[in-house]
């Protein structure tokens, strides 16, 4: 899969979230219902064939978040809820921000940023 492949469909899970959502979770009902059909035809009851495809699927949910992180959809939500949550709290205390954001560094904060820094480049990151 080339890389703009990859971009384009990141980008389509991630602006189509409720189409992809109700597709991978079409998908896997079907799954599900077929596992148990298999099942049933093994001379198990349709009750208990569901029962035991549930069971051996772990869980539509569990299986649906591994989903959105192969295709790294759960990045991009973590990251745009981190966002919200620091302007939020930016917002809410506006004072405290100020202050902070406009304070000059002290000797260790410096210290630290520089080597932050330093153990970066020569780690290659």
């Amino acid at each position: 899969m080339t890389l703009w492949a990859r971009l384009r469909s990141w980008g389509k899970a991630t602006m189509r979230r409720s189409r992809m959502e109700s597709e991978m979770d079409a998908e896997l009902r079907f799954h599900m219902e077929a596992y148990a059909e298999d099942l049933v035809r093994g001379g198990v009851v349709r009750h208990e064939a569901m029962r035991r495809a549930r069971l051996e699927f772990g869980g539509i949910e569990r299986v649906k978040e591994e989903g959105r992180e192969a295709r790294g959809v759960s990045l991009v939500e973590s990251l745009v809820q981190d966002l919200r949550y620091g302007a939020s709290s930016m917002l809410r205390t506006p004072g405290f921000t100020a202050i902070t954001a406009f304070k000059p560094p002290n000797a260790n904060e410096l210290e630290i940023a520089t080597r932050m820094c330093r153990g970066r480049a020569w780690l290659g990151v």
